[in-house]
Protein backbone atom coordinates (compact mmCIF):
# COMPACT_ATOMS: atom_id res chain seq x y z
CA UNK A 1 0.00 0.00 0.00
CA UNK A 2 1.46 3.35 -0.78
CA UNK A 3 2.07 5.86 1.85
CA UNK A 4 2.87 8.56 0.15
CA UNK A 5 -0.17 10.02 -2.56
CA UNK A 6 -1.73 11.96 0.87
CA UNK A 7 1.60 12.61 2.81
CA UNK A 8 1.32 16.88 2.71
CA UNK A 9 -2.59 16.20 3.82
CA UNK A 10 -1.94 13.95 6.65
CA UNK A 11 1.48 15.09 7.65
CA UNK A 12 -0.80 18.87 7.60
CA UNK A 13 -3.75 17.55 10.08
CA UNK A 14 -0.48 16.05 12.15
CA UNK A 15 1.15 19.34 12.72
CA UNK A 16 -2.34 21.40 13.13
CA UNK A 17 -4.06 19.17 15.29
CA UNK A 18 -0.86 16.69 17.33
CA UNK A 19 -3.01 13.66 15.24
CA UNK A 20 -3.32 12.12 12.04
CA UNK A 21 -5.68 8.96 10.94
CA UNK A 22 -3.99 7.15 7.77
CA UNK A 23 -6.71 4.78 6.53
CA UNK A 24 -6.34 1.46 5.54
CA UNK A 25 -2.38 2.20 5.03
CA UNK A 26 -1.93 -1.78 6.58
CA UNK A 27 -3.02 -4.82 4.90
CA UNK A 28 -4.56 -6.93 7.60
CA UNK A 29 -4.12 -10.14 6.03
CA UNK A 30 -0.31 -9.23 6.18
CA UNK A 31 0.45 -7.05 9.04
CA UNK A 32 -2.50 -8.00 11.51
CA UNK A 33 -3.24 -11.60 10.86
CA UNK A 34 0.35 -12.96 11.87
CA UNK A 35 -0.19 -10.73 15.46
CA UNK A 36 -3.67 -12.38 16.29
CA UNK A 37 -2.17 -16.23 15.40
CA UNK A 38 0.59 -15.79 17.73
CA UNK A 39 -1.08 -13.95 19.98
CA UNK A 40 -3.74 -16.42 19.94
CA UNK A 41 -0.39 -19.26 20.29
CA UNK A 42 0.07 -17.03 24.01
CA UNK A 43 -3.37 -16.96 25.10
CA UNK A 44 -3.82 -20.88 24.46
CA UNK A 45 -0.64 -21.56 26.71
CA UNK A 46 -2.04 -19.72 29.33
CA UNK A 47 -5.34 -21.04 29.24
CA UNK A 48 -3.72 -24.78 29.49
CA UNK A 49 -1.75 -23.99 32.28
CA UNK A 50 -4.12 -21.38 34.38
CA UNK A 51 -7.78 -23.46 33.67
CA UNK A 52 -9.03 -26.92 34.23
CA UNK A 53 -8.95 -29.30 31.31
CA UNK A 54 -12.94 -29.66 30.89
CA UNK A 55 -12.76 -25.50 30.63
CA UNK A 56 -10.34 -25.66 28.24
CA UNK A 57 -11.47 -28.32 26.16
CA UNK A 58 -14.80 -25.96 26.51
CA UNK A 59 -13.45 -23.94 23.36
CA UNK A 60 -12.60 -26.07 19.88
CA UNK A 61 -9.77 -25.00 17.13
CA UNK A 62 -12.13 -23.14 15.58
CA UNK A 63 -13.25 -20.58 18.54
CA UNK A 64 -12.14 -16.96 17.85
CA UNK A 65 -9.60 -15.01 19.42
CA UNK A 66 -12.17 -13.12 21.22
CA UNK A 67 -13.61 -16.57 22.72
CA UNK A 68 -10.19 -17.36 23.72
CA UNK A 69 -9.26 -14.75 25.23
CA UNK A 70 -12.37 -13.61 27.24
CA UNK A 71 -12.35 -17.43 28.90
CA UNK A 72 -9.26 -16.66 30.09
CA UNK A 73 -9.80 -13.20 31.40
CA UNK A 74 -13.02 -14.43 32.87
CA UNK A 75 -12.44 -17.38 34.26
CA UNK A 76 -8.83 -17.44 35.56
CA UNK A 77 -9.20 -13.91 37.75
CA UNK A 78 -5.62 -13.03 36.83
CA UNK A 79 -4.30 -9.97 34.78
CA UNK A 80 -2.05 -11.37 32.69
CA UNK A 81 -1.10 -8.38 31.49
CA UNK A 82 2.40 -8.68 31.23
CA UNK A 83 2.26 -11.93 29.67
CA UNK A 84 0.96 -10.37 26.47
CA UNK A 85 3.71 -7.32 26.87
CA UNK A 86 5.85 -6.53 24.09
CA UNK A 87 8.13 -4.80 26.30
CA UNK A 88 9.23 -5.09 30.18
CA UNK A 89 9.13 -2.65 32.30
CA UNK A 90 12.91 -0.63 33.06
CA UNK A 91 12.98 -1.71 36.69
CA UNK A 92 15.85 -2.94 37.90
CA UNK A 93 15.26 -5.95 40.04
CA UNK A 94 12.31 -7.35 37.89
CA UNK A 95 12.35 -10.77 37.79
CA UNK A 96 14.66 -12.77 34.99
CA UNK A 97 11.58 -14.77 33.80
CA UNK A 98 9.42 -11.65 33.50
CA UNK A 99 7.46 -12.43 30.02
CA UNK A 100 7.81 -10.41 27.12
CA UNK A 101 5.95 -11.23 23.85
CA UNK A 102 8.76 -11.10 21.61
CA UNK A 103 6.84 -12.22 18.46
CA UNK A 104 8.07 -12.40 15.00
CA UNK A 105 5.14 -10.71 13.53
CA UNK A 106 5.25 -7.58 16.40
CA UNK A 107 8.73 -6.94 14.63
CA UNK A 108 7.66 -7.54 11.30
CA UNK A 109 5.29 -4.74 11.91
CA UNK A 110 7.62 -2.26 13.89
CA UNK A 111 9.75 -2.45 10.89
CA UNK A 112 7.30 -2.67 8.22
CA UNK A 113 8.18 -0.04 5.14
CA UNK A 114 4.28 0.95 5.62
CA UNK A 115 4.85 2.45 9.24
CA UNK A 116 8.55 3.94 8.38
CA UNK A 117 7.59 5.62 5.51
CA UNK A 118 4.96 7.54 7.57
CA UNK A 119 7.07 8.19 10.69
CA UNK A 120 9.88 9.14 8.04
CA UNK A 121 7.90 12.01 6.91
CA UNK A 122 7.56 13.56 10.46
CA UNK A 123 11.26 12.31 11.77
CA UNK A 124 13.57 12.36 8.62
CA UNK A 125 14.80 8.73 6.99
CA UNK A 126 17.90 8.12 10.35
CA UNK A 127 14.73 6.12 12.74
CA UNK A 128 14.98 4.77 16.12
CA UNK A 129 12.15 2.42 17.34
CA UNK A 130 11.97 3.52 21.05
CA UNK A 131 12.04 1.21 23.79
CA UNK A 132 8.60 2.44 24.78
CA UNK A 133 6.40 0.16 23.38
CA UNK A 134 3.00 -1.86 24.59
CA UNK A 135 0.62 -4.50 23.23
CA UNK A 136 -2.73 -3.19 25.27
CA UNK A 137 -5.74 -5.58 25.58
CA UNK A 138 -8.82 -4.15 27.19
CA UNK A 139 -11.23 -6.54 27.82
CA UNK A 140 -15.20 -6.17 28.41
CA UNK A 141 -15.69 -4.11 31.60
CA UNK A 142 -18.32 -6.34 32.62
CA UNK A 143 -17.05 -9.34 32.01
CA UNK A 144 -14.00 -8.38 34.13
CA UNK A 145 -15.71 -7.18 36.80
CA UNK A 146 -17.55 -10.17 37.24
CA UNK A 147 -14.78 -12.42 37.18
CA UNK A 148 -13.79 -15.39 39.80
CA UNK A 149 -11.79 -13.95 42.87
CA UNK A 150 -8.65 -17.05 43.48
CA UNK A 151 -6.02 -17.75 44.99
CA UNK A 152 -2.72 -16.08 45.48
CA UNK A 153 -1.59 -16.78 42.11
CA UNK A 154 2.28 -16.56 40.44
CA UNK A 155 0.71 -13.49 38.29
CA UNK A 156 -0.04 -11.51 40.63
CA UNK A 157 3.43 -11.39 42.24
CA UNK A 158 4.36 -10.67 39.60
CA UNK A 159 1.84 -7.26 37.81
CA UNK A 160 2.12 -5.98 42.08
CA UNK A 161 5.73 -6.17 41.21
CA UNK A 162 5.62 -4.48 38.22
CA UNK A 163 3.37 -2.09 39.49
CA UNK A 164 0.45 -3.07 37.28
CA UNK A 165 -3.26 -3.84 39.44
CA UNK A 166 -6.48 -4.72 38.61
CA UNK A 167 -7.60 -0.78 38.13
CA UNK A 168 -4.73 -0.30 35.55
CA UNK A 169 -5.70 1.82 32.55
CA UNK A 170 -3.66 -1.44 30.46
CA UNK A 171 -6.71 -3.16 31.09
CA UNK A 172 -9.27 0.09 31.41
CA UNK A 173 -9.77 3.91 30.66
CA UNK A 174 -6.56 5.06 30.10
CA UNK A 175 -6.55 8.21 31.60
CA UNK A 176 -5.36 11.87 30.14
CA UNK A 177 -1.94 11.61 29.41
CA UNK A 178 1.02 12.66 27.24
CA UNK A 179 3.36 9.98 25.70
CA UNK A 180 6.08 12.60 26.06
CA UNK A 181 5.90 12.37 30.22
CA UNK A 182 6.96 8.50 30.93
CA UNK A 183 10.44 9.78 29.38
CA UNK A 184 13.32 10.85 31.72
CA UNK A 185 14.19 14.33 31.31
CA UNK A 186 17.35 14.33 29.01
CA UNK A 187 14.56 13.27 26.48
CA UNK A 188 12.66 16.25 26.44
CA UNK A 189 13.24 17.36 23.64
CA UNK A 190 13.71 13.90 21.72
CA UNK A 191 11.53 14.23 18.17
CA UNK A 192 9.31 11.21 19.68
CA UNK A 193 6.18 10.39 17.80
CA UNK A 194 4.03 7.41 18.64
CA UNK A 195 2.23 5.42 16.20
CA UNK A 196 -1.33 3.50 17.48
CA UNK A 197 -2.43 0.23 15.71
CA UNK A 198 -5.33 -1.16 16.22
CA UNK A 199 -5.79 -4.76 16.44
CA UNK A 200 -9.26 -5.10 16.70
CA UNK A 201 -11.17 -2.53 15.21
CA UNK A 202 -11.64 -0.06 17.84
CA UNK A 203 -15.04 2.07 18.18
CA UNK A 204 -16.43 4.28 20.81
CA UNK A 205 -18.28 1.25 22.40
CA UNK A 206 -15.45 -0.93 23.13
CA UNK A 207 -12.99 1.91 24.45
CA UNK A 208 -11.02 3.95 21.34
CA UNK A 209 -8.91 6.69 21.84
CA UNK A 210 -10.26 10.27 21.98
CA UNK A 211 -7.86 13.39 21.62
CA UNK A 212 -7.74 16.86 23.00
CA UNK A 213 -7.05 18.21 19.64
CA UNK A 214 -3.95 21.16 19.60
CA UNK A 215 -3.05 20.42 22.96
CA UNK A 216 0.35 19.59 21.92
CA UNK A 217 1.26 23.31 21.34
CA UNK A 218 1.35 23.70 25.19
CA UNK A 219 4.43 21.70 25.19
CA UNK A 220 5.03 18.93 28.45
CA UNK A 221 2.17 19.37 31.03
CA UNK A 222 2.92 18.35 34.61
CA UNK A 223 1.69 14.84 35.27
CA UNK A 224 0.58 12.77 38.44
CA UNK A 225 1.49 9.68 39.87
CA UNK A 226 -1.72 7.45 41.40
CA UNK A 227 -2.45 3.94 42.94
CA UNK A 228 -1.35 2.50 39.50
CA UNK A 229 1.76 2.36 37.11
CA UNK A 230 0.14 5.00 34.87
CA UNK A 231 1.08 8.51 35.19
CA UNK A 232 -2.02 11.03 34.52
CA UNK A 233 -2.50 14.93 33.11
CA UNK A 234 -3.06 17.39 36.15
CA UNK A 235 -6.89 18.13 36.17
CA UNK A 236 -6.41 21.81 35.84
CA UNK A 237 -4.80 21.56 32.66
CA UNK A 238 -7.16 19.28 31.03
CA UNK A 239 -9.17 21.62 28.92
CA UNK A 240 -10.72 22.07 25.13
CA UNK A 241 -13.85 19.42 24.00
CA UNK A 242 -12.33 16.04 23.25
CA UNK A 243 -12.54 14.18 19.84
CA UNK A 244 -13.40 10.64 19.83
CA UNK A 245 -11.01 8.32 17.27
CA UNK A 246 -12.61 5.15 16.37
CA UNK A 247 -10.30 2.93 13.95
CA UNK A 248 -10.42 0.20 11.63
CA UNK A 249 -8.14 -2.58 11.65
CA UNK A 250 -5.70 -1.65 8.71
CA UNK A 251 -5.98 2.47 10.08
CA UNK A 252 -3.04 4.08 11.49
CA UNK A 253 -2.93 6.82 14.10
CA UNK A 254 0.08 8.79 14.56
CA UNK A 255 0.33 11.01 17.62
CA UNK A 256 2.60 14.18 18.45
CA UNK A 257 4.56 13.36 22.08
CA UNK A 258 2.66 16.35 23.45
CA UNK A 259 -0.62 15.61 22.67
CA UNK A 260 -2.83 15.35 25.36
CA UNK A 261 -4.75 11.52 24.93
CA UNK A 262 -6.89 9.11 26.68
CA UNK A 263 -8.99 5.80 25.99
CA UNK A 264 -12.60 5.58 26.47
CA UNK A 265 -13.46 2.40 28.64
CA UNK A 266 -14.83 -1.14 26.83
CA UNK A 267 -18.77 -1.24 27.63
CA UNK A 268 -18.44 -3.71 24.59
CA UNK A 269 -18.88 -7.68 24.46
CA UNK A 270 -15.79 -7.52 22.88
CA UNK A 271 -12.26 -7.27 23.70
CA UNK A 272 -10.01 -4.31 22.02
CA UNK A 273 -6.39 -4.85 20.81
CA UNK A 274 -3.27 -2.42 19.86
CA UNK A 275 -0.27 -1.95 19.64
CA UNK A 276 1.62 1.27 19.90
CA UNK A 277 5.24 1.88 18.87
CA UNK A 278 7.40 4.75 19.22
CA UNK A 279 9.76 6.38 16.75
CA UNK A 280 12.71 9.04 16.88
CA UNK A 281 15.51 10.26 15.35
CA UNK A 282 18.59 8.63 15.69
CA UNK A 283 21.17 10.19 18.05
CA UNK A 284 18.67 11.33 19.77
CA UNK A 285 18.46 10.49 23.80
CA UNK A 286 15.15 7.57 24.53
CA UNK A 287 14.37 8.73 27.55
CA UNK A 288 14.59 5.13 28.61
CA UNK A 289 18.63 4.44 28.58
CA UNK A 290 18.13 0.68 30.48
CA UNK A 291 16.02 -0.70 27.60
CA UNK A 292 17.07 -1.26 24.14
CA UNK A 293 16.78 1.12 21.38
CA UNK A 294 16.82 -0.14 17.64
CA UNK A 295 17.92 2.02 14.37
CA UNK A 296 15.45 0.58 12.04
CA UNK A 297 16.20 2.79 9.00
CA UNK A 298 19.73 4.29 8.18
CA UNK A 299 21.16 5.21 5.11
CA UNK A 300 23.89 6.89 7.04
CA UNK A 301 24.90 3.79 8.93
CA UNK A 302 23.59 0.61 7.48
CA UNK A 303 25.24 -1.68 9.53
CA UNK A 304 23.55 -0.14 12.56
CA UNK A 305 20.09 -1.54 11.34
CA UNK A 306 18.44 -4.41 13.31
CA UNK A 307 17.87 -6.52 10.60
CA UNK A 308 16.60 -9.88 11.98
CA UNK A 309 13.87 -10.77 14.82
CA UNK A 310 16.41 -13.11 16.22
CA UNK A 311 18.76 -9.52 17.02
CA UNK A 312 15.71 -7.57 17.81
CA UNK A 313 14.86 -10.30 21.11
CA UNK A 314 18.21 -10.76 21.83
CA UNK A 315 18.92 -7.25 22.85
CA UNK A 316 15.98 -7.48 24.75
CA UNK A 317 16.61 -10.44 26.64
CA UNK A 318 19.61 -8.83 27.38
CA UNK A 319 18.35 -5.98 28.81
CA UNK A 320 16.13 -8.01 31.03
CA UNK A 321 18.96 -10.15 32.08
CA UNK A 322 20.75 -6.88 33.08
CA UNK A 323 17.90 -5.13 35.04
CA UNK A 324 17.07 -8.61 36.91
CA UNK A 325 20.19 -8.66 37.67
CA UNK A 326 19.37 -5.57 40.32
CA UNK A 327 22.71 -3.22 40.18
CA UNK A 328 21.05 -0.32 38.51
CA UNK A 329 19.16 2.61 39.91
CA UNK A 330 15.44 2.83 38.99
CA UNK A 331 14.70 5.56 37.23
CA UNK A 332 13.50 8.68 39.35
CA UNK A 333 9.91 9.43 39.49
CA UNK A 334 9.64 12.81 37.75
CA UNK A 335 6.47 14.19 39.34
CA UNK A 336 5.33 13.99 43.64
CA UNK A 337 1.41 13.09 44.63
CA UNK A 338 2.17 16.62 46.45
CA UNK A 339 2.82 18.56 43.68
CA UNK A 340 0.25 21.54 43.81
CA UNK A 341 -0.91 20.61 40.88
CA UNK A 342 -1.83 17.48 42.09
CA UNK A 343 -3.29 18.12 45.27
Amino acid sequence: MNTQHDTSNWRARFEQDGYAIIPQILDPAVHLDPLVREFTQIIDNLRAANLPFAQYKELGSSASFDARIKQLLSNSGQLFIQDLNISCPAKPGLPADTPIALLESVYRLLTSAEVLDLVSCIVGDEIVANPIQHARVKPPEARIAAAPIVSPHASDALHQGLGITANNALRKRTPWHQDAAVVTPDADTTELVTVWVPVTDASEENGCLQVLPGSHHVGLRVHCPGETSDLTAAQAQIAGTAKRLPALRGDIIVLHRHLLHASLPNHSDTVRMSLDFRYQPCGQPSGRALLPAFVVRSSNDPSSVVKSVEQWRTQWLRAREVLSAGQLKPLAPRWSALDEMCA
